[in-house]
């Protein structure tokens, strides 16, 4: 039997993953995210995945561990858009998506510990943005502070409300981990939430 750990310490993924009542432990990837800004969305979101999981494995060597993790690019006119930095990014951010689509990237990777084998799922989500007046996104920034937040927003709060529409195939993505992606990972390990047929 796998013992299921999820590569993040963020509530809200914990907090999606329990929907699934898989029992799993939680750790913080040590993992510098930089170094594959060159590549794709995609690719890069992948590569990040990965490595948060790999950073984990060395503490769970020979515990029959399952890692997983997930990393979120967005993206607007082939361009990735960055974790803002300052109140002040986040609202140039969102003056740029505001009244467009882009697409969120998000990179699903489960990776056993011990072997070293690896299975991911890509899952790809178009927002369209409502167009917003500069009082409205600086009135959003102050409330929801999305410092730290790629594109500038945060969908588990009021972030929401930016949005005139929402197109994917699983809702849980657009918060940072996709349910449909890590169900079709388990079964991959020979792991069903809901038992055996």
């Amino acid at each position: 039997m796998y013992t299921l750990v999820l590569c993040s310490t963020a509530t809200h993924r914990a907090t999606l993953l329990r929907r699934l009542r898989v029992p799993f432990e939680t750790a913080r990837p040590d993992f510098d995210e930089t170094g594959a800004e060159a590549l794709p969305a995609p690719e890069m979101a992948l590569t990040y995945a990965v490595g948060k999981a790999r950073a984990v494995a060395p503490r769970f060597k020979g515990r029959n561990a399952l890692l997983l993790a997930a990393d979120q690019t967005p993206e607007i006119d082939g361009e990735v858009l960055r974790k803002a930095s300052t109140p002040a990014e986040a609202c140039a951010q969102l003056e740029r998506l505001a009244g467009r689509e882009h697409a969120l990237h998000t990179a699903t990777v489960l990776l056993d510990a011990d072997s070293g084998r690896f299975e991911h799922v890509l899952t790809t989500v178009r927002l369209r943005m409502r167009a917003l007046s500069p009082a409205q996104i600086a009135r959003y920034v102050a409330a929801d502070d999305p410092v730290g937040s790629a594109g500038g927003y945060t969908l588990e709060g009021l972030g929401v409300a930016l949005f005139e529409a929402i197109d994917g195939q699983d809702d849980s993505a657009i918060v940072g981990l996709p349910l449909i992606a890590v169900t079709a990972l388990l079964a991959r390990f020979g792991i069903d939430p809901l038992g055996s047929p």
